[in-house]
């Protein structure tokens, strides 16, 4: 069939419709779609695709609304709540490619921030469980109470105030070590979430009423086939190596032996 093109199987009827021809499993002639059926057709792909716009619209507009819960959580300083409207914006808003995009950019600047901060409250505490305390841990402590239960929640204006307590090296070795550990994060979530594939609805539908007997092929079959891409060393690299290895035993044995 042609790529963008959707067939539709009418498993009851064994039929199944394309370009205006139907074939059928159980045979019969050759009938093309008539004028008044192409004409429905039309309608129903017109209102089919005006449906899928609106459904993407729909979502869009969703996104803009996490995008801005987001923004205001994150000024409130509510960070896990600021987290997930990011990430419900940013899934939201594939269909808009530079929506995504800043959508990616606000959350991978919110993730990273949040773990440098993780970074900094880790070492304070390393460093005063064996006994080294200092005037900017006991200030960095104050600046950002610790509630139970609920995790650390701090300010943009706490942010600045920890991070102009430290070092200009400590930050730059925090920022390092916070974005390697976001992309270990976001490789972890494409592998899990290429797991399940999605299809968008997008396409012409056909549909077959009536059915036909083809020329020396009575049975209709689609077959849909799917493989996983190979992650692991090549057979024809295993192939090499091994005879390789052979090779070397060969002249191992072949070798003369000292007296």
């Amino acid at each position: 069939a042609p790529a963008g093109l959707e067939i539709e199987v009418d498993e009851d009827a064994s039929t199944v419709t394309y370009g205006g021809i139907s074939v059928s499993s159980r045979g019969g002639a050759q009938a093309p779609q008539s004028a008044s059926s192409k004409a429905d057709q039309d309608k129903r792909d017109e209102v089919y695709f005006d449906n899928e716009y609106k459904i993407q619209q729909r979502q869009t507009q969703k996104a803009e609304q996490m995008l801005e819960i987001g923004n205001q959580k994150i000024e409130q300083g509510e960070q896990r709540q600021a987290r997930r409207a990011l990430e419900s914006a940013y899934a939201l808003s594939q269909n808009d490619a530079a929506f995504n995009e800043d959508a990616r950019v606000q959350l991978q600047k919110l993730k990273t921030q949040q773990a440098m901060m993780g970074i900094n409250i880790i070492r304070n505490n390393f460093l005063i469980n064996n006994g080294v305390v200092s005037q900017q841990i006991e200030q960095q402590k104050a600046a950002i109470p610790l509630q139970q239960g609920k995790g650390v929640n701090y300010t943009q204006a706490q942010v600045k105030q920890i991070m102009d307590l430290n070092t200009v090296e400590d930050n730059s070795a925090f920022r390092r070590l916070a974005e390697r550990i976001v992309r270990q994060q976001e490789a972890i979530e494409a592998e899990a979430g290429a797991i399940q594939a999605t299809l968008p609805g997008v396409g012409q539908v056909l549909n077959f009423s009536q059915s036909v007997q083809g020329k020396d092929s009575p049975v209709l079959q689609i077959v849909l086939t799917a493989k996983a891409g190979s992650a692991g060393v090549p057979t024809e690299k295993l192939g090499l190596l091994l005879a390789l290895f052979v090779a070397l035993g060969l002249i191992r044995l072949a070798a003369p032996k000292p007296e």
